[in-house]
Order: C-alpha cells, then sequence, then structure tokens
C-alpha cells in the first residue's frame, strides 16, 4: 500500500470537531434556557441559592 499523503485540512480535523460539538451543544442550550423555560416554572435550586447571597440582583 502507498503511503497516505495529508493536506493541512486533515491536521484541523481534531480541532474542528471539537469546536463543532461545542457551539451545537451551546445553541441547543440557549433554544432550551430561552424558549422552552418560562417565567412561570419553578425555580431551580441554583437559583434559591443565588437569591440566597444576592448573586442575581439585575
Amino acid at each position: 500500500m502507498p503511503k497516505q499523503i495529508f493536506n493541512w485540512l486533515d491536521y484541523l480535523a481534531p480541532i474542528i470537531v471539537p469546536l463543532c460539538f461545542i457551539v451545537i451543544l451551546f445553541v441547543l442550550s440557549l433554544i432550551i434556557n430561552y424558549i422552552w423555560i418560562t417565567k412561570n416554572d419553578d425555580r431551580t435550586v441554583f437559583e434559591k441559592v443565588g437569591n440566597n447571597f444576592a448573586i442575581n440582583n439585575f
């Protein structure tokens, strides 16, 4: 078998794939947080702790 010849794009694949995963995960989390979670939903434990320490007073 002959040797494979790689170009520069082949070496960038280990960097591009995790970046695509992170971008997709970020977009999905934005969709979940801003579309599916409403003001009428129950408060989470993190929000309750944040209110105790006045973290989210804005």
